[in-house]
């Protein structure tokens, strides 16, 4: 009999199944700038990089989003996290992904179990960890920074062993982009506030 984790699992992957949103159609070229509204962070995308762009329709949850350096064929679906995108191919790509870093329950970053050097992120130099993942070479890195409250963001790169040196220095073009930024709020009562560190949050950016 399931217990209850178990069964809060079946449950949450079922309605992740049901707001699963249809895209099916080619990738498109990524806008120049991302920007996360409610995350406070932005970041350029390489020149030539690919999307699965989320369907007009889409509603869910924004932790990032993911960069093709070579196509993934045709696009499908987007899951309730804005990172979760479908497609054909298991091919060479920078995913960007963020969340709050809570205490109860703790969501910290993930563990580097095998550092293979370092990486700058927030103008830092920060572990570079390497694991093989489906017959790819995984390459990431984390760094905490501050929205409304305690985040952290983790960049990293899925690629063939054949592919690593010249992407990495791709990835290592992405981290840099990477900022924290500024975001302002108003409501119709008049209240108005601010969060995130650093600049405006840049008005060309777009949520890819």
């Amino acid at each position: 009999m399931a217990g209850p984790g178990r069964l809060a699992t079946i449950a949450l992957a079922s309605w992740l199944a049901m707001v699963a949103v249809a895209y099916a159609g080619p990738p498109e070229s990524a806008p120049p700038v991302f920007v996360s509204v409610s995350h406070a962070l932005t970041f350029r995308a390489p020149s030539g990089t690919l999307i699965c762009p989320l369907p007009k329709n889409w509603v869910g949850a924004d932790h990032g989003t993911m960069l093709f350096l070579v196509s993934p064929g045709r696009c499908g679906e987007a899951g309730f996290p804005s990172g979760s995108r479908s497609f054909d191919r298991n091919t060479p790509r920078i995913e960007v992904y963020y969340q709050y870093w809570l205490d109860d329950p703790p969501t910290p970053p993930p563990r580097c179990k095998h550092p293979v050097g370092s990486m700058s992120l927030f103008g830092k130099a920060r572990p570079l960890c390497q694991s093989r993942k489906d017959g790819m070479i995984e390459t990431s890195s984390t760094a905490g920074y501050m929205a409304d409250s305690r985040t952290w963001v983790e960049v990293s790169l899925q690629t063939p062993p054949n592919r690593l040196k010249a992407d990495i220095e791709v990835l290592k073009q992405v981290a840099a982009s990477i900022q924290t930024c500024r975001e302002t709020w108003s409501m119709n009562n008049g209240r108005s506030g601010a969060f995130g560190v650093g600049k405006p949050c840049p008005i060309e950016g777009k949520f890819f």
